[in-house]
């Protein structure tokens, strides 16, 4: 919803009075934030209030950026007319934008740099393009887009020489790309191989399936191929070896649950717990 009904919901998990909302925000209960930025200077200031003569309250903004610990302040790297394009893990700027939101300095501090830093907060600031960290010393440039060329297309349209310790290195260029990012197994999924772990003592195999989301065939290969590949080295258990599996938050889509099945029943054949 937009207007006076911008917090309007459905399908949400919590429902919270305003007043405890913003309690909760002044005491630090966000790990991480998502905002928007205006303008950042070479101190990393942010200014999302004042453009040119118009000047907007800055809502829950200061509350939200000052007491989480993880802040992302997320925009263009410039404004009014940019055009950008997005093909084959690269993105391309087809028209620039005429207004530079990298400055010498902001003409109002909606979020300071210097209280951040001093607070110990982790703070970013992302665009199309690239991305800067704030460190003690200024913004440092840790990463760049594929196709976008640093100097013509980043530093030239700075009002200021951000820090360079080391070359950016390059965005991921799924990103840039139309497939999956694959961000549930970059982030949360434990790799395959290391769900297998066989305890001497007791004499069992553990699999720990928790929260394994099987939703990829390829998944339930890796599985089969992985408890195959434990038997080939150790061929003495083969056949007699008491499996415990985890199955805590294991869900398994439906067009797969056949395949996973019938992977499964291999197993146990192959443990003796069939």
């Amino acid at each position: 919803a937009s207007g006076l009904d911008f917090g309007a919901a459905v399908n949400y998990h919590a429902l919270i009075e305003m007043n405890q909302q913003f309690d909760f925000y002044n005491g630090g209960g966000l790990d991480v934030a998502f905002l928007g930025m205006l303008q950042v200077d070479s101190r990393g200031h942010v200014n999302v209030t004042r453009a040119g003569d118009t000047v907007k309250g800055p809502g829950g903004f200061i509350d939200i950026s000052q007491s989480t610990r993880r802040v992302n302040l997320l925009g263009t790297f410039t404004a009014s007319g940019l055009e950008v394009e997005v093909s084959d893990g690269r993105l391309r700027i087809v028209k620039e934008g005429r207004v530079r939101k990298f400055v010498r300095a902001v003409p109002e501090v909606t979020f300071s740099a210097t209280e951040a830093l001093a607070r110990g907060q982790h703070v970013r600031y992302i665009t199309e393009r690239c991305v800067f960290e704030l460190t003690p010393e200024g913004l440092e440039l840790i990463e760049v887009a594929p196709g976008i060329d640093v100097q013509t297309q980043v530093l030239d349209l700075m009002d200021f020489a951000p820090v360079m310790k080391r070359p950016p290195r390059l965005m991921d260029p799924a990103i840039f790309g139309s497939g999956r990012m694959g961000l549930r197994e970059k982030a949360f999924e434990t790799p395959t191989a290391s769900r297998l772990r066989y305890h001497e003592a007791a004499g069992t195999l553990y699999l720990n399936l928790r929260g394994f989301h099987v939703s990829r065939g390829e998944q339930v290969a890796q599985l089969e191929a992985a408890v195959v590949a434990f038997f080939q080295q150790r061929p003495d258990l083969a056949g007699r070896v008491p499996c415990f599996a985890s199955y805590d938050g294991f869900d398994c889509c439906e067009t797969l649950a056949e395949e996973y099945a019938a992977a499964a029943a291999r197993i146990a054949r192959l443990t003796g717990c069939s």
